[in-house]
């Protein structure tokens, strides 16, 4: 949440509202500051999802060649 949202919390709900994140949830926000990790491990899922898919490790690696290019493209857009 932004600076400003938070202060508008502040002024506008009571004391006694908080707002916490029991159990796992402070840890996977700690991993939420790791986004290389986190975008090396998705695309190595993806690739290991698209090679059972296609039950070889060749039209994996053509999928994914594509996306950043479409990546690109979409921003561009």
């Amino acid at each position: 949440m932004r600076e400003g949202g938070r202060e508008l919390a502040r002024n506008t709900l009571s004391g006694a509202i908080s707002a916490s994140f029991p159990g796992r949830g402070p840890r996977r926000i700690k991993h939420l500051h790791r986004p290389g990790a986190l975008l090396t491990l998705t695309i190595l899922v993806i690739y290991v999802l698209l090679g059972i898919l296609y039950e070889s490790f060749n039209p994996p690696l053509t999928i994914l060649s594509g996306l950043p290019a479409a990546g690109l493209g979409a921003i561009l857009r």
